[in-house]
């Protein structure tokens, strides 16, 4: 028999046997979960699934409770929020995984190093420069010039030595150069920005504005483009026809160039300011002396921005690079460049300014040298190699595919599409709420010929125990242990493999932290 109820104000009808999620979903209302899944019974130990009874203003799990003639129901007050909020902190504070690597989380541009050595290693070049090309738009310059704080972080040199990250993106860089133009412009959007300062910061905006459509102007005082990039570094180092062929692959997104123009010299900000839609502002030095009066606040370091976004003062205008703060490192002024873009870009179109948003990322923090020696299975055991033609000349094909494959593949495999990750951006969830030690420590389980599984990650939602008895495994999976000691894992100290025989990749597919995972090519 159906039952009628409220959900947020809305008329339900529940069928029967629905529990109140079942009810919610139905009616399209999102409730999330961990622990559930509609084809296994239910289990109510995340408690991201509560609800609030409106008459008695009881929280309850949603996944187990009957829906009822005549309830009403609450799935998205700040009380219930902020208990889904707190449950998700909780089950945070013992997740010992890691969303991105830590050398993604160095890398100022915030390229996803490890999937570009993934593809790297696989030989799809063309992969790879798309990973490369989405935050890095000089990386056979960058490759060649950057002092590499990706390769400060990198954990394999806890175990030997760092991944040579640097050459295998100038590896990426100049095959592209080689090859079809990696960099494209969207569809015209009828914008017009402009871009004033042709060095690391201003190219990286061109080519942002140029992928989203936007019609660009770029003034450069110059007579030719690069700034400090073609003025302070020897051609030993950095071929200049490594740089002017990179430059050329922005220039030609249909980008309009004029060189030895000095705004605020040659032509008034004002001026600028007045003919475009948006402006970035990426040059330095004097020439930021005229913008006094135009509305754009200026500091002893430079123009005045919100540390976020980049926006200025005044609506509109932005700034990036040596224009806010002297930029050491060219891959800094490069993805602050980029990140000014995305800023005007969304100005552009009419919406809120919110900047380059980062995604939820949980850490896991250092090691230690039980974990690394366990994580560097994972990878060759080559010692770390230079190419033998040279650092300017870089690796050759056979010497980047050796080189991709010591890395130790430090990010999560599941990054993409963690719950418990997404729930968390959802809910505003801080990651250090609650401080916990390591349950499990950060070791990986590969016994299974199929499945990878990283105790630490487990959230303890049981998923993959009713599973196991769903599909009548002869040993299976189970809890053991008690309180804070509980873990889930084989009984009777058996292996894995044992436990899990029947459709292993679904209990991949089932986790929802990536702490089963299916190995990697499978």
């Amino acid at each position: 028999m159906t039952a009628k109820l409220r959900i947020d104000g809305q008329d339900v009808t529940a069928h029967p046997g629905d529990t109140v999620l079942a009810a919610a979903r139905r009616a399209g209302v999102e409730i999330p979960t961990f622990c559930h899944d509609e084809n296994l019974p239910p289990g109510s130990s995340c408690m991201v699934c509560v609800v609030r009874d409106e008459a008695s203003g009881r929280l309850f799990p949603s996944c187990s409770a009957p829906a009822e003639e005549g309830m009403s129901v609450d799935t998205k007050s700040e009380t219930v929020l902020e208990a889904r909020r707190t449950a998700v902190e909780l089950l945070l504070c013992e997740h010992a995984g890691d969303c991105e690597a830590p050398c993604r989380r160095a890398c100022p541009a915030h390229m996803d190093i490890p999937e570009m050595i993934r593809r790297i290693e696989g030989g799809e070049m063309e992969a790879a420069a798309d990973i490369v090309f989405g935050h890095i738009v000089l990386p056979a310059v960058l490759g060649r010039i950057c002092p590499a704080p990706c390769e400060k972080a990198c954990r394999r040199a806890l175990h030997d030595e760092a991944v040579s990250i640097c050459l295998l993106k100038q590896r990426v860089g100049d095959a592209a150069l080689r090859g079809a133009p990696r960099l494209r412009a969207g569809e015209d959007t009828g914008r017009r920005a402009a871009v004033v300062g042709a060095g690391p910061a201003g190219l990286a905006a061109v080519a942002e504005l140029r992928r989203q459509g936007h019609a660009v102007t770029l003034f450069d005082a110059g007579q030719s483009p690069g700034g400090a990039l073609r003025t302070a570094i020897p051609e030993e180092r950095l071929p200049r026809e490594v740089l002017d062929a990179e430059i050329e692959a922005i220039l030609s997104l249909k980008v309009d160039l004029r060189s030895g123009t000095e705004v605020g010299r040659h032509i008034p900000w004002q001026e600028v300011f007045d003919a475009f839609d948006a402006v970035i502002i990426a040059s330095g030095g004097s020439s930021l002396e005229g913008l006094s009066g135009t509305g754009v606040e200026i500091t002893e370091r430079g123009v005045r921005t919100e540390a976020r976004t980049l926006a200025t003062s005044r609506q509109g205008i932005f700034a990036a690079g040596n224009a806010v703060a002297k930029k050491r490192l060219a891959v800094r002024a490069l993805a602050h460049g980029r990140r000014a873009a995305v800023s005007a870009g969304q100005f552009l179109a009419g919406g809120a300014v919110a900047g380059d948003v980062r995604r939820f990322d949980s850490f896991l923090g250092r090691l230690d040298e039980n974990e690394t020696k366990n994580w560097a299975l994972d990878a060759s055991r080559e010692a770390r190699r230079s190419p033998a033609a040279g650092q300017t000349q870089g690796f050759s094909e056979t010497e980047a595919l050796r080189e991709a494959g010591r890395c130790m593949a430090c990010d999560c495999a599941d990054k993409h599409d963690c719950r418990l990750r997404q729930t968390a951006e959802a809910l505003g969830a801080d990651k250090r709420a609650f401080r916990a030690r390591r349950r499990n420590g950060a070791l990986r389980n590969r016994e299974h010929p199929r499945l990878v599984y990283e105790a630490g990650k487990c959230i303890r939602c049981g998923l993959c125990v009713r599973l196991s008895e769903a599909l009548d495994e002869p040993l299976g999976l189970a809890f053991l242990g008690r309180g804070s000691a509980l873990r889930v894992a084989p009984p009777f100290g058996r292996s894995l493999a044992e436990a899990v025989t029947k459709d292993p990749l679904r209990y991949a597919d089932l986790c929802p932290t990536g702490a089963l995972m299916k190995k990697r090519g499978l």
